[in-house]
């Protein structure tokens, strides 16, 4: 019997997550190509707010690792 891989056991185990994700409206919208453009724009929003967070946190962990070995593990983890 081959064993699981991680990908199946995740999906496995987030079925229900991931299936109202990709049945959620805006998704559907999307793949039908029927997303109102003010909703796309309003998307765009939130998503450079989030990217820009992120960005901010990751310089923050950076700056704050100890010895050069951590800072570029940090690095090599993005």
């Amino acid at each position: 019997m081959i064993a699981e891989t991680l990908s199946e056991q995740m999906l496995r185990e987030n079925a229900t997550v991931f299936d109202a994700m990709v049945n959620h409206r805006f998704v559907r919208d999307i793949e039908q190509d029927r997303l109102e453009p003010r909703v796309f724009e309003r998307y765009l929003v939130y998503e450079a707010a989030f990217v820009d967070m992120a960005i901010s946190i990751f310089a923050y962990a950076v700056a704050k690792a100890e010895n050069i070995a951590q800072k570029r593990w940090l690095i090599g983890v993005s």
